[in-house]
Formats: structure tokens, sequence, C-alpha cells
């Protein structure tokens, strides 16, 4: 309820990730993490560039 008041939800601009990308830190998930990041913030970005 209180996230749907946000602007950013207004805007259909919350992205669900997956959290144990993140929790890592600098490890061998950092690769996975980035795609994911990258195809939610950038979805017409190529996959492998």
């Amino acid at each position: 309820p209180i996230l749907a008041s946000l602007k950013a939800a207004k805007d259909g601009r919350i992205y669900e990730l997956d959290p144990t990308l993140l929790v890592g830190g600098l490890g061998p998930r950092l690769p996975d993490s980035l795609k994911q990041l990258t195809a939610e913030f950038y979805p017409a970005a190529p996959a492998n560039p």
C-alpha cells in the first residue's frame, strides 16, 4: 500500500530482483547480477555486447 503512492510505482519503475545476486558482493555471481540489472534497467540493450 505505501509503495503504491510512490511516483516510481505509479510509473512502473519498481523492479523485482533476485536478492541472492546482491548479497554475495564481489564473487562468482557478480556477472549474473550485472546481466540481470542491465536487462531490467535497459531492456533494449544487447544481451552479449
